[in-house]
């Protein structure tokens, strides 16, 4: 409840100031690089879009025509699970189907497949799993089988509860 009129101009800039470098960092095909002019990554991008939904979420102005393009690279990227031969390509599909949902443009065929391979997944993947069917219907009854799932993966000890990967993936930014 505490308000600084001065760092809340301040912030106000800086995120303004962010937004203009990544609209300026888009590429054509709508996605980003890991920097300026370099080749569209898929993760990259649906972080940055993740980004500008927070910020649109957040009150401040996004320019619609950035977002969509960058909406439209991720749905391009979405691949058929047949076709995702690495753990860490499955892995990272669920979260550009997380960011869509997140933006409010799930795709449903593509979560459900991805749901009946959800043991494939990491947890972390398995949690944006999650959180994307619950962002399409809140009420699936899938999303029981989910919570039993990390119940069942779930650490416990005198100190708290948590979980561990079975293996690491290196090549996505989890934790």
């Amino acid at each position: 409840g505490v308000s600084d009129p001065e760092l809340e101009a301040a912030l106000k800039v800086q995120v303004n100031t962010a937004l203009q470098s990544l609209y300026n960092w888009q590429n054509a095909d709508g996605g980003w690089g890991w920097w300026n002019n370099q080749k569209s990554d898929p993760l990259t991008s649906a972080y940055v879009v993740l980004g500008l939904v927070e910020a649109q979420d957040a009150g401040y102005s996004v320019t619609q025509a950035n977002l969509e393009k960058g909406l439209s690279y991720l749905k391009r990227n979405i691949r058929q699970l047949a076709r995702l031969e690495q753990p860490y390509l499955i892995n990272r599909q669920a979260f550009l189907l997380y960011v869509l949902a997140r933006a409010g443009e799930p795709d449903v065929s593509a979560t459900i497949q991805m749901y009946d391979q959800r043991l494939e997944l990491a947890l972390y993947a398995r949690a944006y799993l999650a959180h994307t069917m619950y962002w399409i219907d809140s009420a699936d009854p899938r999303l029981e089988t989910l919570l039993s799932d990390f119940n069942s993966a779930a650490i416990t000890s005198a100190s708290g509860t948590h979980w561990e990967e079975a293996s690491k993936d290196v090549y996505n930014w989890n934790s």
